[in-house]
This record gives structure tokens, sequence and C-alpha cells, in this order.
């Protein structure tokens, strides 16, 4: 395994596809913090003077796990070609002809992918650690509030799993790298749009106001609003928990509440996200073992 692991963590070196990627994440987390510290400077300008000054200004806090949404995408692409260049240039082969276990041959790919991913998603955490508490401050933390945000973190290097170990999953299975490619980005495309949908129809509230607009005596008009309104598009009962499971359960839907930070069920996501690692993992390890490599 070691020899294995070693052998991966050079190719990973070596890959430009990775630096680009890690260089990627780099840049629109420091432009990201760059932009929401100009708009927080303009909408400071623009309150000035107003007796209902109430501008509450964007903090590092806010953008700490902002990018958690589209690494999955990231990843996805990454460990398709690193896993994929393994079936071309015929180093999958190579490693079995060595001697090596197919288990031990899935099981380091998809610890090199799982660091692959982690490290995706460290990356803006700690420049908006380093650059952005300097440039927006932090709003003041308590004990609680910080061991949420360390929860956060956790699942979010879980989620990280999540994806690597769906990813290696295909990318194991599927020896051509394009088709690969293609259902990686398909299938975190997929969960998350899911999980925009299901977020759409969370959100959705229960009463809506309607607005009449009338006139007065005198000629103007008046604005009022009516009763509350039931809103027919509100869940409730058994369709609403399907959606909050879904919500929970899906990668897309973890990734868009930690990016929020808001997370309602925090140690449902942490063991939805270990039976899906662990699922995974199994599922693949079975089809790899029959996997035919000519």
């Amino acid at each position: 395994m070691s020899k294995l692991l070693t052998a991966n963590f050079l190719r990973l070196k070596k890959s430009k596809l990775f630096w680009i990627i890690s260089a990627f994440i780099a840049v629109i987390s420091y432009f990201g913090l760059v932009d929401a510290y100009e708009t927080n400077r303009k909408l400071a300008d623009w309150h000035k003077g107003m007796e209902d000054f109430d501008f509450v200004p964007t903090t590092a806090l806010h953008m700490l796990y902002g990018l958690t949404p589209i690494l999955g995408l990231l990843t996805a692409v990454m460990i398709a070609i690193f896993i994929g260049t393994e079936y071309h240039d015929n180093t999958m082969r190579n490693k079995l002809i060595c001697g090596q276990p197919r288990v031990r041959v899935y099981l380091a790919n998809l610890l090199t992918c799982i660091f692959i991913a982690v490290l995706f998603y460290l990356i803006p955490v700690v420049i908006t650690l380093a650059v952005g508490i300097p440039l927006l401050g932090m709003p003041h933390v308590t004990t609680a509030s910080l061991l949420q945000l360390f929860l956060f973190g956790i699942i979010g290097l879980l989620l990280s799993a999540v994806y690597a170990s769906l990813c290696t999953l295909i990318g194991m299975l599927v020896h051509n790298r394009s088709f690969s490619l293609l259902a990686g980005i398909l299938l975190t495309l997929s969960l998350l749009i899911c999980a925009t949908f299901c977020t759409s129809r969370l959100d959705e509230p229960e009463y809506y106001s309607d607005y009449v607009l009338s006139m007065r005596s005198d000629g103007s008009q008046e604005i009022s609003a009516s009763e509350p309104i039931k809103n027919p598009h509100y869940l409730e009962g058994n369709a609403r928990q399907l959606v909050q499971f879904l919500y929970d359960f899906l990668p897309g839907g973890q990734a868009i509440q930690i990016s929020n930070l808001d997370v309602a069920h925090p140690f449902l996501l942490i063991l939805y996200s270990l039976g899906i690692t662990g699922a995974s993992t199994l599922a693949g390890l079975a089809f790899f073992k029959k996997k035919d490599l000519k």
C-alpha cells in the first residue's frame, strides 16, 4: 500500500492539472474576499448620514465555507483525469501484473483522491483565515459559535470524502477518461441542481400577504396589506419530511448548508456522509474485483 500511495503522490506532484485547479481555487477565493471588501466599502459610503442606518457588513465568517458548493465539480474533474490517465497509460494493468491486489490498488487511489478533495476544500478556508480576517474582520464569536464553526468544518471534510469516494467509484469502473470525466461532472451537477430545488421548496413561506391598491377620498392612492393567504406551494407533512431528508442526505444539499452556515441537523449530515462514503467504497471494491481490464 505504501508503494502505491508513494507512486500516486509523485504523480500528483507532477500533475499540471492539480496545480492549475489549486491555483484557480486560491485565486477565486482571494478575489472573492476583495470583492466583498469593495462591496462593504461602497455600501458603507451609501449609508452614511442615514438615520435608519442598519448596514451589516460581510465578514470573513460569512466567506469561510462559501466555495463549498463548487468544489465537488472541481474534484470530479481532477479525479477523472487522474484515474483515467492510469487506464490510458496502462499503469493500472502494470500495477496488477506486478502482483498488487485489486483491493490495495482501489484503496490507494481512494485515499489519494480523498487527499485531493480535502486539499481543495481547505485552500479557500486557509486563504479566508489568512486574508479575509485582516481584510473583512470577524464578528464577535463565542465559544459555542466557534465549536459550531469547527463542527461545520468537520462536516465539510467528510463531504469532501463523499465526493472523492463517488468520483473514485466512477473513475475506477469507467476506463474511458472522457466518459469518466463526463459522468463525474454530470453527477456533481445533478446533485447540486437537486439540492437547489430542495432549497427553493423548503424556503417557500407558509403564508404570504397580498397588497390592495385603493383610492382615498382626496384622490390619492393607498396601498394596504390584505390578510395572510395560505401559500399553495408550501410543503407539509410527509412531502416536507422527504424533501428535508433529500436536502440533508444529498452532498449538494450539505454543501449549500455549509456555505450558508445554516446546518439544521449537523450530526445527521455526519452520519449520511459516513454512510455514503462507506457504501460507495464497498460497491467500488466489489465491482472492481470483477472488472475486466483487458
